[in-house]
């Protein structure tokens, strides 16, 4: 699982519509599509956006 937080406490995390011109409003959507679920959530100081990723299992080579 990765968990990402920041301090903008003004701005909550949503889906938007953006442009290829814009700026920002990507992460999200780039979570979404690479991640098995994500979500977010807010400290008293904080918001956190998680998202978990299928584990990688290796095999020995031999």
């Amino acid at each position: 699982m990765l968990d990402i937080a920041d301090h903008d406490m003004q701005a909550f995390p949503q889906l938007r519509d953006v442009e290829p011109t814009d700026s920002g409003g990507r992460g999200l959507h780039l979570a979404r599509q690479l991640s098995l679920d994500v979500g977010w959530y807010a400290t008293v100081d904080a918001k956190h956006i998680w998202a978990s990723f299928p584990a990688v299992t290796t095999t020995p080579e031999g």
